[in-house]
């Protein structure tokens, strides 16, 4: 997953906002080129062909190097060293650099060899001639390397600060829409009725009502939750949403011994159901709002389906920002390996959310 640049790099200084910022992508590599043919054209004091080999060759070399540096960079870090193949990434480093190594001395003896003007050295003086050119080659590729892994550890800061934000942001949310004045009100009047028609009911409905509002604020407050226990809660609010509306309905399906010790991010499910009973709510006719969880192929697979009304009532205010955010936290937690699917389909408004497990 792609992050660009951030608050949190923002907030850092300039220097690093250049090293890591896409803005200052291209100056960095034209800098990093400007660099390398500078060192490479005065890397020889004497020339040692007739005619333009030595440019030919310090050209062979500055393309070689500069194709290393970019294998290495966006091929061999990000598919080999950032998957925790440490071992076969400097292997494939090592072979790489051989490779190098080889092309240009194949080029000098076939191409260069036959116009030398200098003597040919001594075996002691290729010797150092190969060391010379393995230390400029990991001079240019190390810090590649340096530099990729720097950039990673500033934007996987970047990602771990921006999950916990919208985490953050999905409580409050979650604590404005369900411990509002509204839902309390209307739960305290219909158990103050109760208490004097059927008081037996009216104690479970405060059961029911104590433990809701503890998950909420604080069996739920960690990075994860057991879908188990989640499950419960979500059948606890749709049973108390059906206590405070007329002709409501809601199904709630999954398998106990299917779920059982699976862990999910916390306050992923309430923003859906929630959204669910908010906009299928109809003071005319009868709504429903029906759940259902199964596990297939160790993909997590939760529907969440409800009913919309004949006559749309006032527009909610932020409505849909619990979702968007909802879409966010999941990229940041999975990647492109969860799906959030919104479809509706005449009167009917069907979200189905796919996550690994």
């Amino acid at each position: 997953m792609m992050i660009k640049e951030s608050t949190v790099i923002a907030k850092n200084s300039t220097f690093i906002k250049i090293l890591v910022g896409d803005r200052f992508r291209v100056a960095r590599h034209l800098f990093c080129l400007c660099v390398l043919l500078i060192f490479i054209g005065n890397s020889k004091p004497s020339p040692e062909f007739s005619g333009h080999y030595d440019l030919y060759e310090a050209l062979l070399t500055y393309f070689v190097i500069v194709g290393i540096f970019y294998f290495n960079m966006y091929v061999l870090i990000p598919k080999v060293f950032f998957k925790r193949r440490h071992l076969r990434y400097f292997l494939f480093l090592t072979v790489t650099l051989i490779i190098g190594i080889l092309i240009g001395k194949a080029f000098t003896l076939l191409i260069s060899e036959p116009h030398r003007i200098v003597p040919k050295s001594n075996p002691k003086k290729f010797f150092d001639d190969i060391v010379g050119i393995v230390i400029i080659l990991i001079a240019f590729i190390l810090p590649s390397t340096a530099l990729k892994l720097f950039q990673r550890w500033v934007l996987d800061s970047d990602t771990i600060n921006e999950l916990k934000l919208r985490a953050l942001e999905s409580e409050l949310k979650a604590l404005r829409n369900q411990i509002n004045p509204h839902f309390l009100f209307n739960m305290l009047n219909n158990i103050n009725v109760l208490t004097k028609t059927e008081p037996q009911k009216a104690s479970d409905i405060i059961v029911k009502l104590s433990g809701f509002l503890r998950y909420l604020l604080y069996e739920n407050d960690s990075g994860s939750v057991c879908l188990q226990h989640e499950m419960r809660f979500i059948e606890d609010f749709l049973e108390l949403e059906a206590i405070r509306r007329d002709d409501f309905e809601h199904t709630v399906k999954y398998d106990l011994s299917q779920i059982s010790g699976i862990n999910i991010p916390s306050n992923i499910l309430l923003p859906i159901v929630e959204n669910a009973a908010k906009h299928s709510a109809d003071p005319e006719k009868y709504s429903f709002v029906s759940i259902t969880v199964s596990i297939q192929n160790r993909i997590l697979v939760i529907t969440c389906e409800n009913s919309i009304p004949k006559q749309p009532g006032l527009p909610v205010k932020d409505s849909g920002i619990g979702l968007t955010n909802l879409r966010r936290r999941l990229e940041l937690l999975y990647g492109n390996s969860c799906d959030l699917h919104l479809n509706k389909v005449e009167m009917l408004y069907n979200v189905t959310l796919s996550i690994p497990v």
